[in-house]
């Protein structure tokens, strides 16, 4: 089973626009290493992921 998280961000102040995360555990996807970046979305945008994962995005704006 998957679990996954949705979040609305406003920032108020500068961040860097791309980061990396190496994840560090005793399960077989330690060591990996993700590359993230942040994308401005603009309400009734359709974003278009891997499978399925974009499907609640405009969700977040009826919150």
């Amino acid at each position: 089973m998957i679990t996954r998280h949705y979040y609305l961000l406003n920032l108020t102040e500068d961040c860097p626009d791309e980061f990396s995360v190496v994840v560090e555990s005793d399960g077989i996807d330690s060591g990996w290493l993700y590359h993230y970046r942040w994308i401005d979305i603009e309400e009734n945008q359709k974003i278009k992921l891997g499978g399925e994962l974009g499907e609640y995005l405009g969700h977040l704006y009826n919150k």
